[in-house]
């Protein structure tokens, strides 16, 4: 009975395999969560950006959209939308300027010097 040679082995060589596959799964853990907590944000992003029109404009002062028609929605410079259906709820967007043109109605200010202070404070009148 002959003896076939056995390859040398080096004694780590196992040891090298599972730390290799160990560190391929960590990445594809870590890869996969990074991905899943992104897609999270964009998606909780988004959802809280865009409202349906019918739920903030519940609250307004019955002649908010008529002054806010005159107006270009501030929420970003090339947000091109009429300030009254720009329903963006950034900050300084659609939603805060039509709470602040209600607002001021509410207070029974004149619809000239809402007209005023909301082209004072934001800007961006309808051409």
């Amino acid at each position: 009975m002959s003896k076939t040679p056995r390859k040398k082995i080096h004694p780590y060589a196992a040891d090298f395999a599972k730390q290799r596959q160990k560190r391929i799964r960590f990445y594809l853990l870590l890869s996969l969560g990074v991905t899943v907590i992104v897609g999270f944000s964009l998606w909780l992003g988004l959802s809280q950006t865009r409202q349906s029109p019918a739920k903030w404009q519940e609250a307004l002062h019955p002649r908010t959209p008529a002054i806010a028609a005159q107006f270009l929605c501030s929420c970003s410079a090339i947000c091109t939308m009429s300030l009254s259906e720009c329903p963006c709820s950034k900050s300084g967007g659609g939603l805060e300027e039509m709470h602040f043109i209600s607002d001021l109605l509410n207070s029974g200010v004149d619809e000239a010097q809402v007209v005023q202070r909301v082209r004072e404070k934001y800007g961006r009148p309808r051409p």
